[in-house]
């Protein structure tokens, strides 16, 4: 008779109280209040002076915490005489309390702004480090209002792909001229346009695959080189910001025509991308990106 062993399936490790504590702290829970709530997330329903018990809070600061928890709604009360009490649901409650931090996050953004003199905003910022580029461009993506538009290649997009579908969920109207075809659930999101690099998603010039360019609002940009050392430049000035949008628009509108009258009727007129290129690209710009 063979017997087979088989090994357990991995199973990844979860974070302890101690992180879990952290965590809740983000959401605003005192320490008090997430030892309270993960007694209760352990078990089933149960008092306040039952919670106490098994936390060895004092019963005072066990009954306080109980109040503030089912006022916030993160628990919610299920029997009288005495009152117990069960979590509500976490995923529903986590996403509602993450929905009002970006939405409180996108009005202080907007106010904050709008109390600057305006001279702050004629100024071309430049960040570097990977983290620092990366945060940029997704401070930058949260704040969007109404429109995201940017140059890149997919792998660049890839670390912020889940951000820009969250925001064209949200209604931010979102258009990619991209290299390559790796856009991942990007394409399904609604308010979302990619559009192939001059008409076929080909492989742009050497400096432009490492390099992410976007605008937000039409009021912001950030170019960001992900050539070693990353850095990125950040501006707000209307006059650089006008200037990089066109760029962008004028590649949409090129791989517009480009779809439309196709590769055949541009060739019969003697255009093509790469004789363009040879015509009209300066020998001194070089294939990498200037320091």
């Amino acid at each position: 008779m063979n017997t087979r062993s088989t090994s357990p399936s991995y199973q990844p490790s979860q974070p302890d109280d101690t992180e879990l504590t952290a965590l809740l702290s983000q959401f605003g829970f005192s320490e008090t209040e997430a030892r309270i709530y993960l007694a209760l997330a352990s078990g089933g329903d149960a008092t306040a002076y039952e919670l106490a018990k098994a936390t060895g809070i004092a019963r005072a600061n066990a009954y306080a915490a109980v109040s503030v928890l089912a006022g916030r709604g993160a628990i919610q009360q299920v029997g009288e005489h005495p009152a117990r009490y069960i979590i509500t649901a976490p995923d529903a409650y986590f996403e509602a309390e993450a929905r009002k931090t970006q939405t409180a996050s996108h009005t202080l953004t907007s106010a904050i702004r709008a109390r600057r003199p305006a001279q702050e905003d004629s100024f071309v910022a430049q960040l570097r480090g990977k983290p620092a580029v990366a945060k940029a461009i997704s401070e930058m993506i949260a704040e969007a209002r109404n429109t995201i538009h940017i140059k890149t290649v997919d792998n660049l997009a890839t670390p912020f792909l889940e951000e820009l579908c969250s925001r064209a969920h949200e209604g931010v109207e979102i258009t990619i001229v991209g290299s390559g075809d790796d856009w991942g659930t990007l394409r399904d999101c609604p308010n979302t346009r990619i559009i192939p690099h001059e008409g076929t998603g080909s492989v742009p010039s050497a400096p432009h695959q490492v390099l992410l360019t976007m605008t937000v609002d039409s009021a912001r940009m950030v170019i960001a080189s992900f050539n070693e050392p990353e850095r990125a430049y950040i501006a707000m000035d209307g006059t650089v910001v006008y200037v990089v949008q066109t760029m962008i628009l004028h590649e949409v509108y090129l791989a517009e025509i480009y779809r439309t009258l196709g590769p055949e009727t541009l060739e019969r007129a003697g255009i093509s991308f790469q004789a363009l290129r040879q015509r009209f690209r300066p020998a001194t710009l070089g294939d990498k990106v200037f320091e």
